[in-house]
């Protein structure tokens, strides 16, 4: 990283040593900040981190050098749904068989299967796209580096598979055929059943969520705060997987304080955890 000025600062947010405003809150350099001026400032951050996206079909280290970043699963699916409509190329609906495991009785209709859209699960609805960039959502093969979290692009699609280039990692480059496979919900999953949902095991990656970005650099990052982040050190991830100010920017539906200038955010870090954790002793 050769912005020292930008270095500096992702120090202070990830020590928790920036100056703050009530409730957290910190001041965001203007050189990175899109002011909030309704709806349309997401495409405004869509510009900035993927220019002339309709002339960058196919385009592997187009891909490879930009995402953006956002703290929800539902955010994600919104920015991929917007930018796979901006995407060249004709669309593929590819679409899961979801079932529950033991309900005999099929006491759960489809629709409410397909709505589910846990974490890892991929989408009841997958857009495709030719050339469109992809996150695999599962370990296939850690040793030809199929591992999840690997960014991919789509080459092409099958009825039961699909052609992918891996673009992140020491496999860079090659390609591989990914197969429909079944994926279950965890205990975890606040589900009172097991949903078995059959779908090629990933989603689009023009947007991903901020704990999925952890360990990449991407030279061109956008990072959309729908709502300010809500766990320890989630501002200084999305931050620091940029490279400079130039090339990083950070849209805030609700940064502004009153009687203040510019966009503010807040930075839970970690001894504000331990500071609460001591008042309730």
């Amino acid at each position: 990283m050769h912005d020292h000025e930008f270095a500096s600062f992702l120090m202070r947010i990830g020590d928790g040593v920036e100056p703050t405003k009530p409730d957290d809150m910190v001041k965001i350099p203007p050189q990175i900040a899109i002011p909030w001026e309704g709806e349309h400032s997401i495409q405004v951050l869509i510009d900035h981190i993927f220019p002339q996206l309709e002339l960058h079909g196919w385009d592997a280290s187009y891909m490879t050098q930009r995402a953006i970043l956002t703290p929800k699963n539902d955010d994600v699916q919104k920015l991929n749904d917007i930018l796979i409509n901006q995407f060249p190329g004709e669309e593929h609906n590819l679409l899961t068989f979801d079932e529950v495991e033991g309900d005999t009785r099929h006491l759960y209709q489809q629709e409410f299967l397909n709505s589910i859209t846990q974490g890892g699960l991929p989408p009841h609805i997958l857009k495709l796209k030719k050339g469109a960039p992809l996150m695999l959502l599962r370990n296939l093969d850690p040793r030809y580096g199929l591992c999840n979290g690997t960014r991919l692009l789509c080459r092409g699609l099958f009825m039961n598979m699909l052609d992918v280039q891996i673009l992140t990692g020491s496999n860079a480059g090659k390609r591989a055929f990914l197969p429909r496979i079944k994926s279950k919900t965890s205990a975890s999953s606040g589900l009172p059943f097991v949903l078995s949902r059959k779908q090629f095991p990933v989603r689009l990656s023009f947007a991903i969520t901020i704990n999925k970005s952890q360990g990449q650099t991407i030279p061109n990052v956008g990072i959309y705060l729908p709502s300010h982040v809500f766990s320890h050190g989630q501002l200084y991830v999305a931050l620091s997987r940029g490279v400079s100010q130039n090339s990083t920017k950070l849209l805030i539906r609700d940064g502004k304080l009153q009687g203040e200038d510019g966009e503010f955010t807040k930075n839970v870090v970690f001894k504000n955890i331990l500071l609460s954790q001591h008042r309730l002793l």
